[in-house]
């Protein structure tokens, strides 16, 4: 019931758009490939249940129908035969009955596979871990995309009211003779650049908040923002790569893929060992022509070993062996690419935050020349183009800083990821 009510409260459209945590839980719960590897664990936990019934044995019911070219007895001789009790005997029979077969030993089999099954329930159990941290950053890099292009347009919707002010104050220059009339077109070129700039970015934003629409399954109107500080790192990557290592879901479940090819082993030593079994039967025979309706049964303990296998055993032991090595490369390859994954990031991580700190000193800079332009402009000794790069330095620092910030947290969210970890959001 309660999930009921999270998954209706999730799924209700909101008014001022989607929450990052909203869009990870939705991205988690509805998303195609958890839900593919949900099935597949349902599958295994069915897979080793038909296993472990196995033990029960089988009961069959037979029925049938022979014809002969001459009279057979219709049931095994029991009794030495006199003239006044006679065998039954036919060229024609029907019969029916029931057979059981029972396991009592199967050389480790059914244990061994139950086995394998289990370490393969635990890697995929590992894989879909993976799989949804692997969904929550991709779902964080769209929304943080999304929230950067919106501070890149607050940004230019500022400078675009500037330029419109500034339009304003050359047009009554302009008017007075205090300006030339270049200037008014030089701002009004100005404008038309950052309009054109505007309607970009909120193309591209529209474009990621439709990728974003993909990941939830849902329809995303817009986005809410997100609260975080900014706060400079300077990790190690070998630390990192020690600690990923550990708590890594993709290298567990790999880890555990060669558990079970392992476990194979003990699947491949059971099928060529000695099993005993219990086997009994009960039929009845009804010969068409003479009429007799006679019934026997059966039941043997049946003891069977291979001695001869054309080297099958010994192929199928090597197979699995050659198994074993292609999982063990499989593990070493992805934990190389962990690390090569830890190193790019943390490498973007203290890239953004160089970039930011230049930023920073740079908007502050801007932030002054774009004054003294506007001063000088005004008493008439500055020039337009001058006023116009400034405040296009001013802005657009201003618009690529906020960006950075969110480009960070997406670089912090990314190694987050990685480790398998929450951070204080």
């Amino acid at each position: 019931m309660l999930k009921t009510l999270l998954l209706f409260f999730l799924l209700t459209p909101a008014a001022f758009g989607i929450t990052l945590k909203e869009a990870e839980r939705l991205a988690e719960l509805e998303h195609p490939l958890v839900k593919e590897l949900e099935q597949t664990q349902e599958s295994l936990k069915l897979q080793q249940k038909t296993v472990e019934r196995q033990r029960w044995g089988t009961v069959e019911l037979n029925g049938g129908y022979s014809t002969y070219n001459r009279n057979y007895m219709l049931v095994p001789l029991s009794h030495l035969p006199t003239p006044l009790n006679q065998p039954p005997f036919d060229s024609r029979k029907a019969f029916y009955g029931l057979s059981l077969r029972v396991p009592l030993y199967t050389g480790g089999s059914i244990p061994a596979r139950v086995k394998v099954l289990k370490a393969r329930k635990l890697a995929l159990k590992s894989l879909k871990r993976a799989t949804k941290w692997q969904l929550k950053f991709n779902v964080d890099s769209v929304y943080l995309s999304v929230l950067a292009l919106k501070a890149q347009e607050a940004a230019l919707e500022d400078y675009r009211r500037s330029l419109l002010k500034l339009r304003e104050d050359t047009e009554a220059g302009v008017k007075v003779g205090k300006f030339a009339k270049v200037d008014l077109l030089k701002v009004e070129y100005r404008l038309k650049e950052v309009e054109g700039e505007l309607e970009s970015v909120r193309a591209r934003k529209e474009a990621l908040i439709e990728a974003l629409s993909a990941l939830v399954g849902r329809k995303v109107k817009g986005v809410e923002e997100v609260k975080f500080t900014y706060r400079p790192e300077r990790p190690s990557i070998e630390k990192l790569y020690r600690e990923a290592v550990r708590r890594n879901s993709r290298i567990e479940s790999l880890r555990r893929e060669v558990s079970a090819a392992r476990a194979e082993r003990g699947v491949v030593e059971a099928k060529f060992g000695v099993k005993l079994s219990l086997e009994a039967k009960y039929l009845r025979n009804y010969g068409l022509d003479s009429g007799e309706n006679e019934g026997y049964g059966e039941a043997s303990v049946v003891v069977s070993f291979p001695v001869f296998t054309a080297g099958r055993k010994g192929l199928e032991l090597l197979q699995n062996g050659r198994e074993v090595l292609q999982k063990l490369y499989r593990l070493k390859a992805a934990e190389r690419d962990l690390k090569r994954e830890i190193a790019d990031a943390v490498s973007e991580l203290k890239k953004l935050q160089s970039q930011i700190e230049a930023d920073r000193k740079k908007l502050t800079l801007a932030k002054e020349v774009e004054r003294i332009e506007q001063l000088k402009y005004k008493s008439g000794k500055g020039d337009m183009d001058h006023l116009l790069l400034a405040k296009s330095e001013r802005f657009l620092t201003e618009a690529q800083l906020k960006s950075l910030y969110y480009r960070w947290l997406i670089a912090k969210r990314r190694i987050e990821a990685i480790l398998e970890v929450n951070d204080e959001r």
